[in-house]
């Protein structure tokens, strides 16, 4: 059998230059370079070849009540990925190579989505007009909702916002959470998805679940029976929507995450629940890095592949489906 090719779809980047944009400062595990130098030495296998990444927002600092004047902060980071682009990195950020500069296939910046639809669009015009070169690999936006508090989603401004993305042809990354969260941001989202339910919704995560359930009485739990439940609707009402099989080590205890067999036992109860959803045709592969190498360690890519390998082989997934989440679904899913 041939080597697998992975589009990796959620991938940040960043380096000690411009980590003062984001909220990982000193002394926090994130701190420190994760540019596509570190990103490509933990990505090595003799099972795959990673032949691009989509590259994921790090949810800069922002201010919102400052509209465009509190944007600078995620402006300045998708500048930082459009030099890693067009090779024009500064001496602290990485060095370039023709191989890293096609590696990002798409970009996923901030969009400040509580601004309205107007608010929306003044910041994109502002991030063409700063790099518009490399603004064509621009195909969706994110705004996380898994650390805000009820009603953000559901808000009218926000509403309006989605309106917009879906009108102007972009998808947009969602990152909604059950374990840290819990299940009103899933009534909410659903409510959301009911008003805009033709937007191309990439969901997170496989939604951050409660990956501490027991495995072996987790179908009579009620809390995921409930889970279960709402990401059905959320799946009939968006047919346009993607899931990131993804995020997996972030979710179980440390112990588990240091091992992929029981990373698997504790994933498949909620994997198959969404693959049995969004199928072979709207699952997409994506390693999540370099956050889930806080829990996993090394060769983060490495080890999720065989985390999803062993999901696969599971329910009896041919080579052929494989390749499809591995690869060809996310460019479907990002219209790259």
């Amino acid at each position: 059998m041939s080597k697998y090719k992975i589009l990796d779809s959620h991938i940040h980047l960043y380096s000690l230059a411009n980590i003062p944009l984001l909220h990982w400062d000193e002394g926090n595990p994130l701190h420190g370079n994760r540019r596509l130098d570190e990103y490509i030495e933990n990505s090595q296998s003799t099972q795959f070849d990673v032949e691009g990444v989509v590259w994921i927002e790090c949810d800069a600092k922002i201010d919102l009540t400052q509209g465009l004047k509190g944007l600078e902060n995620p402006i300045e980071e998708y500048l930082y990925i459009c030099r890693n682009i067009n090779g024009k990195l500064l001496p602290e950020e990485g060095v370039s190579t023709p191989f890293k500069r096609r590696l990002i296939k798409a970009m996923i910046p901030f969009a400040p989505m509580p601004l309205g639809s107007a608010g929306v669009e003044e910041y994109v015009k502002a991030l063409k007009t700063r790099n518009s070169s490399e603004f064509h690999l621009v195909k969706g936006f994110r705004y996380l909702i898994q650390d805000k508090p009820p009603l953000t989603i559901s808000d009218p401004h926000f509403v309006s916002s989605f309106q917009w993305l879906d009108s102007n042809g972009y998808v947009f990354d969602l990152g909604i959470d059950m374990r840290s969260g819990g299940l009103w941001q899933f009534k909410e989202t659903l409510e959301v998805f009911k008003k805009v339910p033709n937007l191309k919704y990439i969901i997170n995560h496989l939604t951050k679940p409660c990956l501490d359930f027991d495995p072996e009485t987790i179908d009579s739990n009620p809390d995921f029976l409930s889970w279960k439940r709402l990401v059905t609707e959320m799946y009939i009402t968006t047919p346009n929507s993607y899931m990131k099989l993804s995020g997996g080590f972030s979710e179980v205890e440390q112990d588990v995450a240091l091992d992929v067999t029981s990373t698997s036992r504790h994933v498949y109860p909620w994997f198959k629940v969404v693959y049995e959803l969004w199928g072979p045709e709207r699952t997409i592969f994506a390693s999540n890095w370099p956050v889930c190498a806080i829990p996993a360690g090394q060769n983060l890519t490495e080890k999720w592949f065989q985390v999803c390998e062993t999901l696969f082989d599971s329910i009896g997934m041919d080579e052929d489906t494989r390749r499809k989440i591995y690869y060809s679904n996310a460019f479907k899913a990002y219209n790259i």
